[in-house]
């Protein structure tokens, strides 16, 4: 038995490729049958705009995929902007653009050959996946390259592919950008290494093209300096006159590319949620270091998904920072002893500020994790080697203890966290789920000239993009669309005037996590006061009463008065989304939503 544990052994250690790609390819085939998620809808839309015939003008669909200020030609209540910029409490000065072009053609193509099949787009994300996984075992093995690194090599491929980090990147269709310029990102890395190695000035104009093409990518794909950096100075070893003329290039290109990003308009503005460190530095340095900088530590280290980070729970940062502390006692040991680990932990370090323009979330460490791997997987591996050469008994079991405890987070805790996050996502974004979601939302029939305003919505995100979905399902533009509320509350609707209505709510419009995350996504100061309010295309709504911030009584004047057959009020009552019809004047109705 034990000879037959020892081959097998030795056979995982010989084709630790084979076993973590396809395990990396095993847990994210469900992704295959899932369909489109949030963004996705909004995509869609723009990318059917794009098609020949359907829009009157040049439709540049690299600049406006990924451009809150894009309009769709034909749509009434789009010609704005994105589903986001339609919420009353925006910013009337938000904007938000990314530069993601090379990602934005890769979804055109498969728009352009598959239509609007989900599949298509989730076969190729996967695709990307299984290549990103491929580049990020190579780079582990070019740097232990030695025979009796292959255990670490082992533990660090599997601790990879089995991150929760990777659920979404894989799963959602619009955090392709994510998946692709990290990979090309990684390609880069790979020739930089190996120009390094072995000199050729083809191997450093390929490995910078690939920089360039990381850029056109995605912002994320600026990390890739604070990994040449890190290269350069943990494991360069030739004069630093060499080292900073090898360099060079990439950073040129970088500052390059940062200026033409900021000068053209690219970045945010007008919203805490994504903080512009060139247009509110101090704001981004603030939230950097009080919040998001721990939230991606425990992301990456611990079992707690970096966006739990955000409620600030005293509970849950007070576990994370016990946690983060464990895992650190675990790895600082062979981070100092090894310069290949001190590389990889100032390169995941150094990925961090760039992270932090948008607040905490496990997705967003795809980059980090190639650098987290391997230095979990090699800390573990060095430890575990150094624990069995000696008795198991005080420090040593506390030792013991502390690396499993990471083993266990990581080889287990992480994939069952993703599993868990990647099959609800599935189950939720599948075509027929989302024809369900699609058939209890009572839609009136001359969608072209009725004014639809959600009084109560059945999620915070995705009332936003359900007339996209209905678009999607049915072929036909709405007029004119209004989410009201963002959360589903018990409300009291009363009616002041022929086109006036006081909504009032004790838990309050935008109680709960969601909705104060979309207040901080489109606005520039969430918290509300009252006596504030807001207009939108005749559509006014004033802030009568706040609790902590949170409106907790409005005022509704819609531009139509409220007896007009095509002005239609709906409202989630826990099962399905209904026409309520408006109360008379000085009369009160109560929406109750239903609760197991």
């Amino acid at each position: 038995m034990r000879d037959l544990l020892r081959q097998l052994y030795e056979l995982a250690l010989r084709q630790r490729v084979a076993i973590c790609l396809g395990l990396g390819l095993l847990l994210f085939v469900p992704t295959l049958s899932s369909g489109f998620y949030l963004d996705d809808f909004w995509h869609q839309a723009l990318l059917d705009a794009s098609m020949p015939g359907l829009s009157p003008r040049a439709f540049d669909i690299s600049r406006e995929l990924w451009s809150w200020d894009a309009s769709l030609p034909g749509s009434a209540y789009l010609q704005e902007g994105s589903p986001y910029t339609l919420t009353w409490f925006a910013d009337p000065d938000l904007e938000i653009r990314f530069f993601r072009p090379l990602s934005a053609w890769t979804l055109l193509l498969n728009h352009r050959i598959f239509g609007r099949a989900p599949f298509s787009y989730h076969a190729v994300n996967l695709a990307i996946w299984l290549l990103l996984a491929a580049a990020v075992l190579e780079l582990h093995r070019r740097l232990l390259p030695a025979r009796m690194s292959r255990p670490a090599l082992l533990l660090s491929g599997l601790f990879f592919v089995l991150g929760a980090v990777h659920s979404y990147n894989v799963s959602w269709i619009s955090a392709r950008h994510g998946l692709l310029d990290t990979l090309l990102s990684l390609l880069s890395l790979l020739l930089y290494d190996r120009y390094r190695q072995h000199r050729g000035l083809h191997r450093l104009a390929l490995s910078l093209a690939l920089f360039a093409l990381a850029l056109g990518a995605g912002e994320t794909a600026l990390a890739t300096i604070a990994w040449i950096a890190a290269y350069e100075i943990f494991l360069a070893r030739d004069v630093v006159r060499n080292r900073l003329l090898a360099a060079f290039p990439f950073f040129a290109l970088a500052i390059g590319y940062t200026i033409f990003y900021v000068t053209a308009g690219y970045g945010s503005h007008g919203s805490s949620w994504y903080l512009n460190p060139f247009d509110r530095p101090l704001d981004y340095l603030l939230a950097a270091v009080t919040r998001r900088i721990p939230g991606y530590l425990i992301g990456s280290l611990t079992l707690i998904p970096a966006e739990l980070t955000q409620a600030s729970s005293p509970i849950v940062m007070g576990i994370g920072a016990l946690l983060l502390a464990i895992a650190v006692i675990v790895v600082a040991p062979s981070v100092r002893r090894r310069p290949e680990l001190r590389f990889a932990a100032a390169a995941a370090l150094g990925s961090l500020p760039l992270l932090c323009i948008e607040p905490p979330f496990t997705y967003r460490l795809l980059f980090p994790s190639a650098a987290v791997s391997l230095i979990l997987g090699v800390s573990v591996a060095d430890r575990a080697r150094r624990l069995l050469a000696g008795p198991v008994r005080g420090p040593a079991l506390w030792l013991w203890m502390a690396t499993g405890l990471v083993v266990l987070m990581h080889a287990v805790g992480a994939p069952l966290i993703g599993e868990s996050l990647l099959l609800d996502f599935v189950r939720n974004t599948r075509v027929e789920t989302r024809r369900a979601v699609w058939r209890s939302m009572e839609w009136p029939q001359n969608r072209e000239v009725s004014d639809i305003y959600l009084l109560n919505s059945p999620g915070t995100w995705t009332s936003l993009f359900l007339p996209l979905e209905d678009l999607l399902t049915s072929e036909r533009w709405l007029r004119s669309y209004i989410p009201v509320s963002f959360h589903a509350v018990d409300t009291d609707m009363t009616r002041l005037d022929a086109r006036t209505l006081r909504l009032q709510s004790r838990e309050g419009f935008l109680s709960g996590y969601f909705p104060q995350s979309l207040a901080a996504l489109v606005r520039r100061d969430p918290p509300m006061s009252a006596g504030e309010d807001f207009h939108r295309n005749g559509f006014t709504v004033v802030v009568d009463q706040v609790r902590a911030g949170i409106p907790t009584r409005l005022l509704v004047r819609f531009p139509r008065n409220l007896d007009d057959p095509d002005v239609w009020l709906l409202a989630f009552d826990g099962t399905r989304t209904r026409r309520v019809a408006p109360p008379k004047i000085g009369e009160t109705t109560r929406l109750a939503v239903s609760r197991p």
